[in-house]
């Protein structure tokens, strides 16, 4: 290939759409970074939830440290990610993520900047070989 056909080729290369196919692909990752801080209580900007009160570590002795928002599991197990060519959005599906975002913020949603440059390195994998593959049609 050369320099010519390689530069119409980079011309009409769709990234927005490799990129947001990339992330798609990439959701389960997304997902799993968000509740993994989550066990953490820890939120997307890394700051930590509160602790658990003295009444629940009590009576719960499992639930002790910053707060898990784990009880049932619902709320773990609806988070989503979405991406398109605009934007990358994670978001939860379960009744009590109003609740939960009211009184823990929005940021129990998303990704901490260790978490974020995971996806990122994983993300700039797929885009070589996605390129690359487009590149060579």
């Amino acid at each position: 290939m050369g320099f010519l056909e390689l530069s119409r080729r980079l011309n009409v290369l769709p990234f927005n759409y490799i990129v947001a196919e990339a992330l798609d692909e990439l959701s389960k990752d997304i997902e799993d970074y968000n509740r993994e801080q989550l066990k953490e209580g820890m939120r997307a900007d890394e700051s930590f939830l509160r602790n658990y009160s003295k009444n629940t570590t009590k009576y719960n002795p499992e639930k002790s440290g910053h707060i898990k928002l784990y009880d049932t599991g619902d709320f773990y197990a609806s988070i989503i990610s979405e991406a398109n060519e605009v934007f990358l959005l994670i978001n939860a599906t379960d009744w009590k993520t109003k609740l939960l975002t009211d009184e823990f913020g929005d940021s129990i949603l998303g990704l901490s900047p260790p978490n974020f440059k995971k996806l990122m390195d994983k993300l700039a994998d797929k885009l070589k070989v996605k390129i690359a593959y487009f590149l060579e049609q």
